[in-house]
């Protein structure tokens, strides 16, 4: 909970995030705070995509389905034959959770290649990518701690507050950066998440989303 709200302020409120929350980078400090290290991949999001994200995070947490195919498409998502139950799907396993009556236990990169098979993703717009990486990442480390979570429901109430409340609510980056409180503790500790859990990162990102990323995140696939 506490690492999903950290990376929602920062990609909803800040648009400044870290794009690879995988569990090796993040530390159990020994007074149960956690230590977020190697921000080597942090994204700058422009508000209007911001905006477009949170419009698609409210309708998904309301499951509002004529709304998530709407946005989806409206954030420039399309597949071959733009089939509704194929974007709205796409948008659950991208940004949400699969819908409970679907859940069968499997990776959501399952799901990922049974869609894709049946409709496949003809564009996917590189300015989300590493949105996307960043929500399966921490849907990776929930799982591994037996934790359900659903990003939509999250970050439900940051999402309307940028829409409809954003002056009152959000901090510029640079107002983070000059605040006194220090935003991230880089402890030397034991990784007790990579030892512990041995959760997947890159191997478990669908080859699908990889393709349409940006040849960063491929290169980093093929270290």
């Amino acid at each position: 909970s506490t690492q999903s709200t950290w990376d929602g302020k920062a990609l909803i409120d800040d648009g400044f995030f870290n794009g690879d929350p995988h569990p090796g980078n993040i530390l159990l400090l020994e007074d149960n705070r956690l230590g977020l290290i190697d921000y080597g991949q942090v994204s700058v999001f422009n508000l209007d995509n911001r905006k477009k994200l949170c419009r698609l995070l409210l309708a998904l947490a309301d499951d509002d389905r004529p709304n998530i195919i709407r946005y989806i498409q409206d954030m420039g998502y399309h597949t071959k034959h733009d089939y509704e139950e194929s974007l709205y799907m796409y948008a659950k396993v991208m940004y949400d959770l699969v819908p409970p009556h679907l859940y069968k236990g499997k990776p959501d990169s399952e799901y990922w290649e049974e869609l894709d098979q049946r409709d496949p993703m003809k564009k996917f717009p590189k300015q989300f990518s590493m949105a996307v990486r960043m929500i399966w990442l921490l849907r990776m480390v929930s799982t591994a701690v037996n934790v359900k979570l659903a990003p939509a429901q999250h970050w439900k109430s940051r999402a309307h507050a940028l829409l409809y409340d954003r002056k009152d609510t959000t901090k510029s980056m640079d107002s983070a950066r000059n605040c006194n409180e220090p935003i991230l503790n880089f402890t030397p500790m034991k990784n007790f998440v990579r030892q512990a859990f041995n959760t997947p990162s890159y191997d478990s990102l669908p080859p699908s989303i990889l393709a349409h990323s940006s040849p960063k995140i491929k290169r980093l696939k093929n270290r």
